[in-house]
């Protein structure tokens, strides 16, 4: 059992946790009750693949059943770095902190290998104790020695303290894809990924169907079900070669070099043997996805003296049913310097292969990879065109670049699949970050800069809660700093993302109700914002700061303020804000002065205005009232006029 553990076959007792792939039209039900049947234990039934837990002895047994395809190991993801917030500051959080913003009532998961140590974590108030958590693994949620997921959920809690976090641990595609499905049920929405997949596909963003269920499928479901999926991009930017075959002298090895005949390629350790006690991990996979009978090896070499020396190889069959992958893992024994090859062992094409190395860099890559680096690096899934992938740049040099040198580069490798190539990273996130979980500046790699990001579309979510993950991706890439090649490109995307303002608007009005006509002086509190739009609901607007407007006719108005700035747009209205009443009746005094003859009616309050209704000797009484001429004002001396010996006064209003 130690031997299946070491090499990456998780244990359960006496039996083997495996993927049962079924057959295209068996019902998965089925076959999960098929499995129990040869003392399996049914771990999750997903569309077309059970999990399971079965006895050794049972593997052949259950692989040779009608309604199964195949069966076949999980598949590991890994963290993409185990080293880690100054990103607060430099992605411009810090202005959305003291405006009051914190991700309040946004959901944001954290999706992860290790949570080791969390409640220490809680104690420390450096991960929120409301933090759900969710452990799909079935190992227990904080087993283990991997924290890897608590400095991804600290850099969160720093960039938005007040969204309600979700820790979940998952730790292959068959959890990640519950884990997914839950995030829906619960409706999170956003997910933090920076973890990631090798030999899944050709890093093309391509969900083949001979891996179910497929990290791509599910990072595609979750985004048409309104999750962002912020996924890291990966550290292999100098762990990563791409090749064409190659084979000059017919030796039936892959030339790295076009000419020499060079089939081996030194994993580098500075030129030093690679230490006793140390795990080379090597991925291989070829351009011929999903399943191919294009059958290639890949061998490890010591270097004994001058000359290498075979060691081991990984040589899975390609018969024409399997995928195009190989998987070597080797602990070393003995100290020296190790290198790979590519051997084709029954093939009749000339495919292209992608290698890529872990923790060693690749000696010889075809490439110069620090001065010209092999692009389609990318991981998976941040190789799909739904997920928000995010490089890194260190937080010193965070507005300026460089990329990190090992950050990830694109685009993804469907130019060599029949399929589009898509531009990737999409954005960049700071690391070489502080945290509790690995010191200071202790946290690095895109692992580092995804939940800074993610963290900044919670900010943003919580001011535009009506914002759908395409508008939180757009309004990220809208702030990226343009480095590298104009507009988004491979190395950059669309750079570090740093936000500006936030744009709040606020407003108020002074009086907001009283007798027509009423002034209101209103007072702008808004901020962030350069320009303004008001509009007062009685059909006139206005764009000065602080404006006053006379309401003339009684009624309730709706107040509009439209405040744009740097960061945005954003709206406030106020419904039924201000209400216009009808003025008190007038008190109305009037008196006749003999001397001249003239009447003088005089009355109190603002609006009114005279008018006059005669009875004349000849036509006799009139139905029709005038605006007595100079009437507005009061108070109005009316002129007898011995024609119109009886005449009516009103006051009215407006």
């Amino acid at each position: 059992m130690a031997t299946l553990s070491a090499s990456g076959v998780r244990v359960q007792g006496e039996n083997v946790i495996v993927i049962v792939e079924c057959a295209q039209t068996a019902d998965p039900k089925d076959v999960a009750a098929l499995i129990v049947a040869k003392n399996g234990t049914v771990v999750r039934t997903g569309e077309s693949h059970v999990k399971a837990a079965v006895p050794i002895l049972a593997l052949e047994e259950i692989a040779n059943i009608p309604e199964v395809s195949f069966v076949r190991i999980p598949i590991q993801k890994r963290a993409m770095n185990t080293v880690q917030t100054e990103g607060r500051w430099v992605t411009g959080a810090t202005n959305w902190h003291t405006a009051g913003l914190t991700g309040q009532g946004v959901k944001i998961a954290v999706i992860d290998v290790g949570f080791a140590g969390l409640a220490t974590r809680k104690t420390e108030d450096e991960i929120p104790a409301s933090a759900i958590e969710m452990d799909f693994s079935g190992t227990g949620m904080t087993s283990g020695t991997d924290d890897h997921g608590n400095a991804c959920a600290e850099v969160i809690y720093d960039m938005a303290p007040g969204c309600q976090m979700y820790l979940i641990k998952a730790l292959d595609e068959d959890e990640d894809d519950a884990a997914k499905n839950y995030c829906k049920t619960q409706g999170v929405q956003i997910i933090s990924y920076s973890t990631t997949y090798d030999r899944v596909n050709f890093y093309d963003g391509v969900p083949y169907s001979s891996i179910s269920p497929h990290p791509v499928t599910i990072v595609n479901d979750a985004n048409a079900n309104g999750i962002l999926w912020v996924s890291a991009a990966g550290n292999e930017q100098v762990n990563h070669a791409r090749a064409a075959w190659l084979d000059a002298n017919a030796d039936s090895y892959l030339d790295w070099k076009p000419t020499g005949a060079t089939a081996i390629n030194e994993l580098w350790n500075d030129g030093n043997p690679i230490p006793v006690g140390a795990v080379i991990d090597v991925s291989l996979t070829w351009n011929k996805w999903p399943v191919t009978d294009q059958d290639f090896d890949l061998d490890l070499y010591r270097l004994v003296g001058t000359t290498w020396t075979y060691v081991t190889s990984a040589e899975d069959p390609q018969t024409g049913t399997q995928t195009p992958r190989e998987h070597l893992t080797y602990p070393v024994t003995i100290a020296a310097r190790y290198a790979v090859a590519i051997y084709k062992y029954s093939a009749t094409t000339s495919p292209t292969f992608i290698l890529r190395t872990a923790p060693y860099e690749i000696f010889y890559y075809g490439y110069d990879n620090y001065s010209t680096p092999a692009p389609g690096s990318i991981g998976c899934p941040g190789d799909a065109a739904s997920s928000f992938s995010v490089g890194a740049i260190d937080f010193i040099n965070y507005a300026s670049g460089p990329i990190e040198w090992f950050s990830s580069l694109g685009p993804n490798n469907g130019a060599y699949t029949g399929n589009p190539a898509v531009v990737k990273p999409d954005i960049c996130g700071p690391d070489f970050v502080s945290t509790v979980t690995y010191g200071a500046e202790g946290f690095l790699g895109t692992s580092a800069s995804t939940p800074h990001i993610a963290g900044l579309a919670a900010l943003v979510k919580g001011l535009y809660p009506t914002y759908t993950n395409a508008q939180l991706r757009s309004y990220i890439q809208r702030y990226g700093v343009d480095l590298g090649t104009a507009g988004k490109d491979n190395t950059y995307g669309y750079g570090p993302c740093v936000l500006p303002a936030p744009v709040m608007v606020n407003f108020t009005g002074n009086p907001t109700n009283g007798a027509a006509p009423l002034t209101v002086v209103f007072t702008n509190l808004s901020s962030g914002a350069t320009n303004y739009s008001w509009s007062f609901g009685d059909g006139k607007t206005n764009t000065t700061i602080n404006p006053t407007n006379v309401f003339t006719n009684v009624g309730s108005y709706t107040v509009s303020l439209t405040a744009i700035g740097a960061g945005g747009t954003n709206v406030l209205t106020r419904i039924n804000y201000i209400v216009v009443t009808n003025p008190p009746p007038p008190v109305i005094t009037w008196q006749y002065i003999t001397s001249s003859g003239t009447l003088e009616i005089a009355w109190n309050g603002t609006g009114f205005h005279l008018q006059a209704q005669t009875n004349t000797l000849n036509v006799g009484i009139t139905t029709n009232w005038f605006d007595y001429p100079g009437g507005m004002n009061s108070p109005v001396m009316v002129t007898n006029n011995p024609a119109n010996p009886c005449v009516f006064y009103r006051l009215v209003w407006p």
